[in-house]
């Protein structure tokens, strides 16, 4: 039983059969269970000029992203993807920040566990980042 265990936890629940749904929620679950991951993403997007950043948010607004505490967790996840809602014009500096960010990823990623419905349970290592980190 995941809440009866002392460790945090994140669970990810998707429709969509696709690699690329998985690899956005693992993300996600990186960037909530790992603090000095959070913490260095956080840096990098406080850092983005407000262009850039603003018509971020503006694109995530439009998709009904309404709540401003998951922008910098929707923004990191977005662009290590490179998932092109988010791109004005994928510039040189959105070039630079995909790669920012997924650098960041490579250097936090260890293991994590997750569990498959109803009890297979399997490590989740760098290999299956590995698609994500081309």
């Amino acid at each position: 039983n995941l809440t009866s265990s002392n460790q945090p936890f994140y669970v990810i629940s998707y429709i969509e059969r696709s690699p690329e749904v998985l690899n956005h929620e693992l993300i996600h679950a990186n960037y909530y269970l790992n603090e000095n991951y959070r913490t260095e993403v956080n840096s990098v997007i406080d850092s983005i000029p407000r262009a850039y950043y603003n018509s971020y948010v503006k694109t995530l607004f439009d998709l009904k992203y309404h709540d401003p505490s998951v922008y910098y967790d929707e923004i990191n996840a977005y662009v290590v993807e490179g998932n092109n809602l988010l791109w004005s014009a994928f510039d040189s500096f959105e070039v630079t920040l995909h790669q920012h960010l997924i650098d960041i990823l490579s250097k936090h990623v260890k293991q994590l566990t997750y569990q498959y419905t109803p009890s297979f349970s399997k490590r989740l290592t760098e290999d299956l980042y590995q698609n994500l980190l081309r």
